[in-house]
């Protein structure tokens, strides 16, 4: 079954549609729109819904770290157990297959010389970083972490967001590491004390990849 197949059963028609799936496994095919770490360290990745631009499906994996499997715009299929819940979501899901290339990946240095034309066609859309830590600094208010990655002095700053509920994908990360990081690129950055933005660029919302 698709996932837009089976959100759109959800969204006509909720009450049956719990009555049809809940307790039962249920296989979904579709294309990963997105990818985290949710409240309790549940892991999971969302398909596409019949919505553009929507939730979607969230299906919280058995698989830890889903996102070292499975990126946004690949097409997955899963198998989870779907729950009477307020939403289309599934659970104890785990990741049978995935097809298709990953995201653009970069480095910090490119990004931040090429961002002009990079916003044109990448601008909200997931892309994967590489590059050295600068600095670690927490967002006092939310509790998000903040990774600044290193560029050319006279690029714009370049930082990667970890939120509250993913902050712990960073915990152990130090100034000088290497890292490869997946996330939603942006122009303006969250402000580190988290009530405005600012004219950094970087990664909002974003998962681990690799670090060395």
């Amino acid at each position: 079954m698709t996932s837009a197949a089976y959100f759109s059963e959800f969204k006509s028609a909720k009450a049956a549609h719990r009555e049809k799936y809940d307790g039962k496994l249920i296989e979904l095919t579709g294309v990963i729109n997105g990818v985290g770490r949710a409240n309790g360290d549940t892991d999971f990745l969302s398909l596409q819904g019949n919505e553009p631009g929507g939730l979607g499906v969230r299906c919280f994996t058995k698989n830890q770290a889903p996102w070292k499997r499975a990126l946004p715009g690949q097409t997955a299929k899963v198998v989870g157990k779907a729950e009477n819940s307020i939403s289309a979501a599934i659970y104890d899901a785990w990741i049978l297959e995935v097809a298709g290339p990953e995201p653009l990946t970069l480095s910090a240095k490119d990004l931040a010389n090429q961002y002009g034309t990079l916003r044109e066609m990448h601008e909200f859309k997931s892309l994967i970083l590489t590059g050295e830590v600068g600095t670690v600094e927490a967002d006092k208010l939310i509790g998000s972490v903040f990774l600044h990655l290193k560029t050319d002095d006279k690029a714009p700053k370049v930082y990667c967001q970890f939120t509250p509920f993913a902050k712990n994908l960073v915990r152990d990360v130090k100034a000088g590491q290497a890292v490869r990081i997946m996330g939603e690129f942006v122009t303006h950055m969250l402000s580190r004390d988290g009530l405005g933005w600012t004219d950094d660029i970087g990664l909002m919302r974003c998962v681990m990849l690799d670090l060395k």
